[in-house]
């Protein structure tokens, strides 16, 4: 379990996080939306889909994900909100 927090604690994975909590999403659409670099986004979701939050799952050619557990996307949110009303 502590692997989970730590997972959904880093900033860059909490963001995310919440462009996947929209609608599942492909690595292209991520870097778009999240503006992340695409080295950016594929190691983090690597750790994302070790820790069982996020899946995979081909749709033609391509590959996207979502997340296993919607719920993750609002602990996400309530961690950033701690994070700035702390700060």
């Amino acid at each position: 379990m502590k692997d989970v927090y730590s997972v959904i604690g880093n900033k860059i994975r909490a963001k995310l996080i919440g462009c996947l909590a929209q609608s599942p999403k492909n690595v292209t659409q991520m870097i778009s939306v999240c503006k992340l670099s695409q080295s950016a986004v594929s190691q983090h979701l690597k750790k994302l889909r070790e820790s069982g939050l996020v899946v995979a799952h081909k749709d033609g050619k391509e590959v996207l994900y979502s997340l296993k557990y919607p719920i993750a996307a609002d602990i996400s949110a309530l961690l950033s909100d701690l994070e700035r009303r702390i700060i």
